[in-house]
């Protein structure tokens, strides 16, 4: 299923203050799917270095509550329902090990690569990755970047001095 290709904004509803647990959030998706209810589904890569906060931005996206602590991932999959456009979907979000994200990206409609304003080397290897993979791929998927950890940055500096490597 391709992805809408009007710009929009997609509200994920980051600083929303409800959270839904994981029981919560299958039983609700469960309801939906016994209703019959079917909503176009999209599924979304995060990949990025180890260490990068990949997991913790997608819990906090689907669980609206944020991790300080986390095992490392092997990969997890999460869901959470979006509205776009007057519009309702469902986001597959598939939360990828660091090491091995590369044989997740052809599971996915979208990727969202993930790398840490406080580690330069993540975004070499979040590049070597997506380069590596996408000269393989006939199609080449969306992707958004996305430079994580700027609280961590000493100065905002620092942070906008990263971020125009990506231009």
């Amino acid at each position: 299923m391709a992805l809408p290709t009007k710009s929009s904004i997609l509200n994920l509803l980051l600083n929303k203050q409800y959270a839904r647990s994981p029981e919560e959030s299958y039983e609700a998706w469960a309801q939906c799917k016994n209703a019959g209810r079917k909503l176009p589904e999209y599924k979304v890569v995060v990949f990025g270095a180890s260490g990068v906060g990949k997991s913790a931005l997608t819990i906090q996206m689907t669980h609206h509550c944020f991790v300080k602590e986390h095992d490392p991932t092997v990969q997890d999959c999460y869901w959470k329902e979006v509205a776009l456009d007057n519009s309702d979907y469902i986001l597959n979000v598939l939360d990828t090990a660091g090491l091995y994200s590369d044989q997740c990206l052809e599971a996915g409609d979208a990727v969202l690569g993930v790398f840490a304003l406080d580690d330069p080397s993540s975004l070499d290897q979040l590049q070597q990755i997506w380069s590596t993979w996408s000269l393989q791929q006939k199609q080449p998927l969306p992707l958004v970047l996305l430079g994580n950890k700027c609280d961590l940055v000493t100065t905002s500096e620092d942070a906008h001095t990263d971020a125009a490597i990506l231009t």
